[in-house]
This record gives structure tokens, sequence and C-alpha cells, in this order.
């Protein structure tokens, strides 16, 4: 799909890029059930309407992993991307209007303009929860 990238190193996905560029259908997401963080996109015509609802727990949920969206709300920032033995597989650029949704191993960011970057993830974050690779 043009205007979603996604990152994939030994069958499995670390993370999904939406570009700005992208043009959805009315209604996609882009994250498997059982993801702890859905991903996906609505693109609706004036006066449409999602109906009015609330979002019930109808069983407790597990988080196995934390899982982060991160929006670039202006500027330029490249992503690294890392195994578990800290060795560096990729390397993305996000500009304005663009979102990545990080499902696994390592990463980075270095700011490489001024920007505002909004990230949304499973809190509490714990100043203690996260480990310092080497090759960043």
């Amino acid at each position: 799909m043009k205007g979603l990238e996604k990152i994939i190193h030994q069958n499995k996905t670390f993370a999904i890029i939406l570009r700005q560029a992208f043009r959805p259908k009315e209604r996609e997401f882009f994250t498997l059930d059982k993801n702890p963080l859905q991903f996906g996109i609505h693109s609706r015509g004036r006066g449409e309407r999602i109906g009015f609802h609330k979002h019930l727990l109808k069983r407790p949920l597990k988080v196995s992993s934390i899982q982060e969206f991160l929006f670039l709300r202006k500027g330029k920032v490249r992503v690294d991307f890392f195994e578990e033995n800290d060795q560096k597989i990729k390397s993305v650029v996000l500009k304005t209007g663009d979102g990545i949704l990080i499902l696994e191993g390592g990463h980075g960011i270095e700011f490489l303009e001024s920007s505002e970057l909004l990230e949304v993830k499973q809190g509490p974050f714990l100043e203690n929860s996260t480990i310092k690779l080497k090759s960043f």
C-alpha cells in the first residue's frame, strides 16, 4: 500500500509506518487482533458519524510487551531499530505528518530538526523500565 510501510526482520514486524501521504479506505486497521496496541485510521466524509459508544472491558487484559505510537506533528526525526543483540537493523526518517507504531525490538530517535513528537504507549512509564543499548 502506498504510504504504508512495515519494518520486518527475521519474520518479526518491528514497526508499521504511516506516511502523511497515505490515503485510507473508510476504516482500516493495520495490526493483528492480538497486538496490545491497536493501530488504524478512519477516513470519513462531512456529516458522517461514529455512533455514541463506550468500550467495555469484558476480560482482564495482560500486556506482555510495551508498544508505542509516535506521531510527528512537525519537524524531522530518524528512528533506528535494533535486534535483541544490539545490532542495528534499519533506520527510517519521519517527516511532519508521519506516524509509526513500534511493535518489537530496541529503538532510538534522533531529532534531525526542531520537532514536536507525540508519543502514545501503555502506561505508566517507569524510569527503570528501559534498558540502554550500547549501539545508540
